[in-house]
């Protein structure tokens, strides 16, 4: 991810997809946005044996208190 003057994000990810990806963008807040995307990708017959995929989830926690365990991983 980068940010280079406050106006933007953009993320990179050079791995293949086994069946499909999603990406799904969420506004919490109570104004619109307006957002740009763009994605690029290349069909190919067959990956490599070695070829590495993309994980990724994301969470959050509101509720941390000191002292106690936060669980963040989930299996």
């Amino acid at each position: 991810f980068s940010n280079p003057e406050g106006r933007s994000f953009n993320c990179n990810i050079p791995m293949p997809f086994k069946r499909s990806a999603k990406v799904v963008i969420i506004n919490e807040s109570t104004k619109p946005i307006t957002i740009f995307y763009g994605i690029n990708f290349l069909k190919v017959k067959q990956l490599p044996e070695n070829a590495a995929y993309f994980h990724a989830h994301w969470n959050r926690n509101n509720l941390t208190k000191l002292g106690k365990i936060l669980k963040y991983c989930q299996k």
